[in-house]
């Protein structure tokens, strides 16, 4: 039986009809291929980031646990990169109890891994499908 995968759609008709010869283990496989293809693609985003090297550095990839697993960045500032922020102020006391301003302007969203994934979500389905592929002997 051919495995041919055009996206997330093909994908998944081709996994069902696949039901009961993919074991935990070979999907664990094919699974971690394709996050490596979306982390890869978010590591080349985030070098363009000019930063302390967190954001580049925290990325990263969880074990797989019944079928799923994901990309995600442990940077603190992340959220801020990907959504921006509004401009702001506030207060705070300092060591010696006196209140100081604190204001902050505007950054615009930068969304790095929304385009990782989706300029290279198809090449994940692939990756995926080549690995159930060749552990399958298909």
């Amino acid at each position: 039986m051919p495995l041919e995968v055009d996206g997330f759609d093909d994908l998944m008709r081709n996994l069902k009809n696949l039901s009961g010869r993919i074991d935990q283990k070979t999907e664990a496989k094919a699974i971690k291929s394709g996050m490596k293809v979306i982390a890869d693609a978010y590591r080349e985003e985030a070098e363009r980031i000019k930063d302390d090297g967190a954001l580049l550095e925290g990325i990263k990839e969880s074990e797989v646990v019944n079928g799923i697993g994901s990309v995600y960045n442990t940077a603190p500032h992340t959220h801020l990169v990907e959504f921006g922020r509004s401009a702001g102020q506030t207060t705070y006391k300092d060591k010696n109890g006196v209140e100081r301003p604190v204001k902050w302007g505007i950054t615009a969203p930068n969304p790095i891994f929304g385009k990782s994934y989706l300029n290279n979500k198809n090449k994940a389905f692939k990756e995926v499908a080549k690995v159930i592929k060749e552990e399958l002997n298909l």
